[in-house]
């Protein structure tokens, strides 16, 4: 009885995560897609070259063009994937949730609690 009680609450508090998970890897695909093109961009532009990012942050020769290339278009989805994160604290209703209020209907209930049906 109680072990179908413990199910049935993680079972709602899971409810809704693949849809956060889906909306997740296509956000950091996008992310992804945009940093490629904004880093081919500035590259290209050479509004920021190879050299001086080699200079800047010391990085020997012997470094690899891609591999600048890959840790700018990385340093890029980091900020990207920060602005998601900051987006959904602001926007999502789970992200405004103010911690240390005590309510009666609580987010994470006790399964062991018979005061109350489930």
């Amino acid at each position: 009885m109680r072990i179908d009680r413990v199910r049935e609450v993680d079972t709602k508090r899971r409810k809704g995560n693949s849809v956060r998970t889906i909306i997740q890897i296509v956000w950091l695909v996008l992310s992804a897609a945009v940093a490629y093109f904004l880093s081919t961009y500035i590259f290209n532009n050479t509004e920021l070259t190879i050299d001086f990012l080699r200079t800047s942050f010391l990085l020997p020769a012997t470094v690899p063009d891609w591999a600048i290339h890959l840790g700018f278009g990385v340093a890029i989805m980091l900020v990207l994937q920060f602005v998601y994160a900051i987006g959904y604290a602001f926007g999502s209703p789970e992200g405004r949730v103010k911690t240390g209020k005590p309510r009666f209907d609580s987010r994470d209930p006790d399964p062991f609690d018979e005061s109350r049906p489930y």
